[in-house]
């Protein structure tokens, strides 16, 4: 068998072997399929998948097995090259006559060929390689500069490692020169051509994307004439740098030169993000870098670290004040207390705020500056007037919460009348359904509580057993819960005090609950094929979900038109008890909301519910539960969560980490008793160059909430009365 022919049966029999293994993965996918199927709905394998698949799957791969065997008999052979020019050929007898030789013409001279361009890419990995060598022995800012106008000059290459987020640096300052484009840059600046506070600038970049957390710190402190104003871009890059190389809260002293450069194997970091947020225009980490270069170029030099501690000092120095509300006042009463909150605003000639859609704010507090400053001692409040704080709506996902601080110079007139387009508090604030105000639980704002203050005399930095002890001098803590708990166990209420406010309640619970009900799709509707227990099982979930809804109607008819606020006899209560029971035996598969546990659960929702309703409705409480709340229920029920003016906030998800360097004016916390939000905090900041110059505008606003904190577990230390 010549070579050629070897060689074209080889290449047959691989072609066939390329065909058998396609039909072989083929037919083992769809076994695997019906295998998988069949232990996911716990059926017979045996049964779910075809013998004659089977055999042909174990067919195929005995004949692709043999394959290689065949091809071990036709090995592939170099095809024979005939020979030609000296070599004789055979004549019959006959000496082949040789032809003249043609004179052969040299070629012409031609030009040499022009050498090939360099490759820019090839270029490119040189220098990067030099770059990259230099930097890992010298770590200097210099060189990370040129690494980063490499990424900007060859943007295929942008914010991919090893370089990483180098090109921040060269980016940001071009982006605070004028003119600069983001999509048709002029050039981006070579190092040599900087002034020194754009090195300076570079340098505090440099710290964030190649040091540590007290690296970091250290630049903070050195703080700012606008009150430590780098602190909120450096945070911002720090988190930035840690979530780019993905990692996960590195010690404080481990600069990112070490764990990244110098620490072995790097891990892969999140650069199509970065690209692609750099391409939208919406990239957090320019921001900050930007707002990095023009706090250092404004300034001219960097901060001096006697500078910020000076700002330090004066915040720390000023006392925080505990704010303890008081008995509960009537909107019918003339005169609004100096300090307080809820009720309505003493605004005097000032309009009422409204957040940026046009919607009216919603009053929270307003404190007399006259009462806050004799408490403090802090010379930069005015010495008269007082602030009002208003909240937008709370339940943004953005957390761009709308927010306002107006100053009164002149309270008289008394209260300021709400807008007539505002929408009322309970539909803006409640988080919980207690608070919500469905129906004739409906309030336009919330309630008066009177608030005095009292200075806490800690130091700024003192942990939470020593806020907590301090605060124990003026108040308790305790929540409504915890309080109404020990007081029905203490006096029973009688089946008279319950009222239909209660089984309204449960009726909106079980609406909202079958309203998140997805609807069970029929099997077969996705292409599979029929299965006799998936049809039973849709069904069942079906028939279930429609007596659910049947029992919702039902329940809902029983209720009828009664009031809110009307009595239940003692017939009523226990049938309230009996559908209470149905629910949990038979519809607890549908429940995602907080369903009462039993009848005793409905007298501390109720009272709760009254404790914050409006005066009409508080007037129905008993009269030991409004002494309960008017004389000891003065907190909102945390240990953290309290309400203060100055001072070190509460510290919820970590976010008043931002406001280092600022006052905190206002906290209010979750006070299910005020009628707003059940938990977290709100807190109101301003820097001291904003407070000196009484730029209220300048207020800024930041609302947690951590879900993790129960909202009605009981306290040990409560003191109820």
């Amino acid at each position: 068998m010549t070579p050629s022919t070897g060689n074209f049966i080889r290449t047959l029999l691989l072609c066939t072997l390329a065909v058998f293994l396609f039909i072989f993965l083929f037919l083992f996918w769809v076994v695997l399929e019906e295998v998988v199927y069949a232990w996911a709905e716990g059926l017979d394998i045996a049964d779910a998948v075809e013998p004659t698949r089977l055999i042909a799957l174990a067919g195929m791969g005995f004949v692709t097995a043999l394959m290689p065997l065949l091809l071990r008999r036709f090995p592939a052979r170099p095809a024979v090259v005939r020979r030609t020019g000296k070599a004789k050929a055979k004549t019959s007898g006959k000496a082949r006559v040789k032809a003249p030789e043609r004179p052969v013409t040299p070629p012409a001279e031609s030009a040499p060929p022009a050498p090939a361009p360099p490759d820019p890419t090839v270029l490119r990995n040189q220098r990067a390689q030099e770059l990259l060598l230099a930097f890992t022995r010298g770590n200097s800012v210099e060189t990370a500069w040129e690494l980063g106008l490499l990424d900007l000059q060859n943007p295929q290459f942008l914010a991919e490692p090893p370089f990483g987020l180098f090109f921040v640096m060269p980016y940001a300052v071009a982006a605070n020169r004028p003119g600069f484009r983001r999509d048709t840059p002029a050039g981006w600046p070579e190092f040599a051509s900087l002034s020194r506070a754009e090195r300076d600038a570079a340098g505090v970049i440099f710290t964030c994307l190649t040091g540590s957390e007290d690296d970091r710190d250290r630049l903070s402190d050195a703080g700012s004439p606008l009150g430590l104003g780098l602190l909120n871009p450096l945070l911002q890059l720090g988190f930035a740098v840690e979530s780019y190389w993905g990692l996960e809260e590195p010690a404080p002293d481990r600069t990112v030169f070490d764990l990244i450069y110098r620490g072995g194997t790097p891990p892969m970091p999140k650069w199509r993000i970065v690209r692609a947020r750099l391409a939208t225009g919406n990239s957090e980490l320019i921001a900050a870098a930007v707002q990095v270069v023009r706090l250092v170029v404004g300034y001219g030099l960097l901060p001096s670290a006697e500078e910020g501690a000076a700002v330090k000092k004066e915040i720390r120095s000023v006392p925080a004040l505990l704010l303890v509300r008081g008995p509960r006042r009537s909107d019918a009463q003339p005169e609004s207390p100096a300090c307080r909150i809820g009720g309505l605003p003493c605004l005097g000639r000032a309009p009422w705020p409204r957040a940026k859609s046009g919607e009216p704010l919603a009053f929270a507090a307003q404190m007399d500056l006259a009462e806050v400053k004799a408490a403090t001692g802090f010379q930069l409040l005015p010495d008269a007037g007082s602030l009002a704080f208003f909240i937008g709506n709370l339940s943004r996902k953005d957390g761009r919460f709308d927010h306002a601080v107006v100053y009164v110079d002149d309270t008289g007139g008394g209260p300021t009348a709400p807008p007539g387009d505002m929408r009322p508090v309970s539909e803006v604030f409640a988080a919980d359904l207690t608070m919500t105000g469905r129906g004739e639980v409906l309030r336009d704002q919330f309630p008066c509580w009177p608030l005095s203050l009292h200075a806490l005399g800690i130091p700024y930095t003192a942990d939470r057993a020593e806020r907590r002890q301090a605060i124990k001098h003026f108040a308790r803590f305790g929540t409504l819960h915890a309080m109404l708990t020990r007081w029905l166990a203490r006096n029973s209420g009688g089946p008279g005090l319950l009222r239909w406010f209660c089984a309204r309640y449960l009726l909106t619970v079980l609406k909202l609950d079958f309203a998140e009900v997805e609807a069970p799709q029929p099997p077969g509707a996705d292409g599979s094929p029929f299965d006799a227990r998936k049809q039973w099982a849709y069904e069942e979930r079906q028939t279930l979900l429609n007596r659910f809804g049947r029992f919702i109607d039902e329940f809902e008819h029983w209720i009828g038109e009664r009031s809110f606020w009307q009595e239940m006899t003692s017939a009523d209560v226990e049938q309230l008890g009996h559908t209470l029971e149905r629910v949990w035996a038979d519809f607890s598969v549908f429940q995602k909301t907080a369903w009462p546990n039993s009848v005793n659960d409905f007298y501390r929702i109720m009272l709760r519910a009254l404790a914050s309703a409006p005066d009409d409705v508080f007037a129905l409480e008993p009269d030991p539960v409004r002494q309960l709340v008017d004389d000891s229920l003065l907190l909102p029920g945390y240990d953290e969560t309290h309400h203060q003016m100055f001072g070190r906030g509460a510290s919820v998800l970590g976010g008043d980490a931002f406001h280092i360097g600022e006052h905190m004016l206002l906290q209010l916390a979750g006070d299910p008793v005020a009628g707003w939000f059940p938990s977290g905090v709100c807190q109101f900041w301003i820097s001291p160059t904003a407070l000196e110059e009484r730029d209220w505008s300048a207020v800024t606003f930041l609302y947690e909430i951590d879900d993790s904190v129960p909202t009605t577990d009981d306290d040990d230390e409560t003191d109820a009365a």
